[in-house]
Formats: structure tokens, C-alpha cells, sequence
């Protein structure tokens, strides 16, 4: 098998500003697995495509395709990934009672909370910011095959005031889970950290900083441990990395 070849079998559909997609890229950057990125789009409903469902039942981004693997959940993504190579020493993570298993389900949780602010703020701007009127997004969206059901749920975004009651109930709901993360963030030593990361800044730090853009975080609990991240030289790269092809370029090749 060639090199080329296996990059090919390697394939991650990701999404542009995806917490568990830029989780499962910090793995395989950290195991060093070489892939291709294929673009999804989530205001044109790449991930409800007949294609992709056959991929991946849930309809949800990420999904890695590792040779003839398929996994679609990003914290399965992490294992793994992780643990078959040189950096599985980051799944040996224990501190204040905190290990993988309850990073992953305290990640969740949080990803459950914010979701109703995702809703009301990103949901309407995927596709306000791109077209102009309705119209003109819904030409997008019969293009593209997107089912009815779908393009009603795109009419209601497309036409939806965000409501601030909404978000102000995420702050409080987010703010008894920030400070349970407020010793972690704060901790100095990280014995096991590789290339300055360990498994809490793999695990939540791509949630946390979503957090933070959607204003969630209005204590300031993240700032300094965010912006320690975001200078470092890998999470940069990863941050700048971009898309190999879009995922109609991908349904055309293969």
C-alpha cells in the first residue's frame, strides 16, 4: 500500500468551529497519523446526506474513517487513536478524582448545556451570514438535495431572533460546572503532558473555548488557561489547519 493510498483511507469529516472535531484532530496530530480532512457543512446539511448517514447513523460530525474503521464519536476518536501510539501515555489521567471516564462524561454534560445557546446564536448565522434572503438559501439547500424536513428546520434559523433569556439560563446552568473545573485549569503540574497537553486540555479545552466565543463564561473562570493554550505552537497549528477537500468534492471521488 502506498503512502499516499493510506492518507486516502485515513478521512476525517469534520466541521468548521466543532469542539469534538478539533478534539479528535489534536489526537491524531499527537499520534501522528497522517489524514485527509473533508469539510462538512452543517448549515447546508452535509451531515444529514444519505452518504454520510451511511457513515455515520447519528447524522453528527466527527466521523473518522481509520482504514477500514469507522468511528464517530470524537472521545472513541481520542482512545482510539491515543492509545495505539506513542502518546497513550495521556490516557493515564488522574487528578483530583478526575480521570478519562469522568472528564469525558463532565465534557458531555457541558456540551448538553450550552447547546440551547448554540441554538439561539450560531444556528441562525450559519446561514444568515452567507445569503442574503431566504430565497437565495433555500436554492442552496434544493441544490444541495437537502431533505424538506430540513429545509423547514433551515426557514425557522434563517428567520429566528436569538433570545438572551435563553442564554442567560445557560450562564447559570454552566457556572456550578465551571468551578468544578476551576482546580484543574489551576494545577501546575502535569507529569504525564506531551508537547505541553494533557488529557483535561484534549478532552474539554476544545468545549471550553467554545464557552468562552459564545460568552458563557462571563467570570473570566477560562481567560488565562485558554490563552495559554491558544499561543502554544500545536494548538495553533491546530486551530489553522485546513480542509483538504469539501465533502461534495469527496462524494464525487469516492
Amino acid at each position: 500500500m502506498t503512502e499516499e493510498s493510506l492518507v486516502v483511507s485515513n478521512v476525517l469529516f469534520d466541521a468548521n468551529m466543532s469542539p469534538a472535531g478539533f478534539r479528535s484532530r489534536l489526537a491524531l496530530r499527537l499520534a501522528g497519523i497522517r489524514y485527509v480532512r473533508v469539510a462538512m457543512d452543517l448549515a447546508l446539511f452535509d451531515q444529514k446526506s444519505e452518504l454520510y448517514r451511511k457513515l455515520n447513523p447519528t447524522g453528527l460530525a466527527p466521523t473518522l474513517m481509520l482504514g477500514k474503521e469507522i468511528i464517530y464519536d470524537s472521545h472513541a476518536i481520542v482512545d482510539r487513536v491515543l492509545r495505539k501510539s506513542s502518546a497513550k501515555v495521556l490516557m493515564h489521567y488522574n487528578c483530583a478524582g478526575f480521570t478519562p471516564a469522568t472528564l469525558q462524561n463532565l465534557e458531555r454534560v457541558i456540551a448538553q448545556k450550552i447547546r440551547p445557546a448554540v441554538y439561539e446564536l450560531v444556528g441562525p448565522r450559519r446561514l444568515t451570514s452567507r445569503f442574503a434572503s431566504w430565497e437565495e438559501a433555500c436554492k442552496a439547500l434544493e441544490e444541495r438535495g437537502v431533505a424538506e424536513r430540513y429545509r423547514e428546520f433551515a426557514y425557522e434559523l434563517f428567520h429566528k431572533t436569538p433570545g438572551m433569556s435563553v442564554v442567560s439560563s445557560v450562564i447559570a446552568e454552566l457556572e456550578p460546572l465551571l468551578e468544578a473545573v476551576r482546580p484543574l485549569i489551576e494545577q501546575t503540574s502535569r507529569p504525564n503532558a506531551q508537547h505541553g497537553l494533557d488529557y483535561f486540555d484534549i478532552c474539554l479545552a476544545p468545549r471550553l473555548n467554545a464557552v468562552r466565543l459564545l460568552g458563557l463564561d462571563p467570570d473570566n473562570i477560562l481567560g488565562a488557561y485558554l490563552d495559554g493554550l491558544n499561543a502554544g505552537e500545536l494548538w495553533g497549528e491546530i486551530s489553522g489547519q485546513e480542509y483538504d477537500m469539501e465533502f461534495t468534492e469527496y462524494k464525487e471521488k469516492y
